[in-house]
């Protein structure tokens, strides 16, 4: 299922690395850097699903409360500020089942100083304070202000340009 809204039309809409004209080669490089491959494998694992994209704004979800057993996010929450991380995260929350689960794949908190050091094109390009606040490992508490439990991290990729982490929490029942 797809919704054709087009998001660029939206006053609050981030393109790739926060320059619309590196929009057309973000995926490519997102596909080579970050070996996409395979953590969207690992990802979908864990979350053991099958997936339906669907094309929206994470702060106005179009759907009924209740609607999903669970929802994957790939990349998206260190484009955000801390407020609009807390804003989707509970919309997210919103359209949970009870019982629900939520699984992340975005940066994470650096493995080692070389995971460190080759995160920082990326928060130059998309800015030190919201990209600062997965490096500081603040968004399994984001989660949890939302009202998520058993939020942690699963597990670690190292990639080209950081660590990607993979975040998971469950709606209570």
């Amino acid at each position: 299922m797809t919704n054709r809204m087009d998001d660029r039309d939206d006053p609050t809409y981030v393109p790739a690395l926060g320059h619309a004209w590196l929009t057309t080669v973000y995926d490519p490089v997102v596909r080579v850097t970050t070996r996409e491959v395979t953590f969207k494998k690992v990802l979908l694992g864990l979350a053991r699903l099958e997936v339906n994209l669907v094309r929206g704004l994470g702060d106005r979800l179009p759907f009924p409360d209740r609607s999903f057993d669970r929802v994957v996010s790939s990349l998206f929450f260190h484009h955000l500020d801390l407020e609009a991380k807390g804003r989707i995260s509970a919309e997210i929350f919103r359209v949970l089942s009870p019982g629900g689960e939520l699984h992340v794949a975005d940066w994470g908190v650096p493995t080692n100083p070389l995971m460190r050091a080759l995160f920082l094109p990326i928060q130059v390009l998309d800015g030190f304070a919201n990209t600062g606040d997965n490096v500081r490992g603040l968004l399994p508490r984001v989660f949890e202000a939302s009202g998520f439990e058993n939020v942690g991290t699963q597990g670690n990729l190292s990639t080209a340009f950081g660590t990607l982490s993979y975040i998971a929490g469950h709606k209570p029942v």
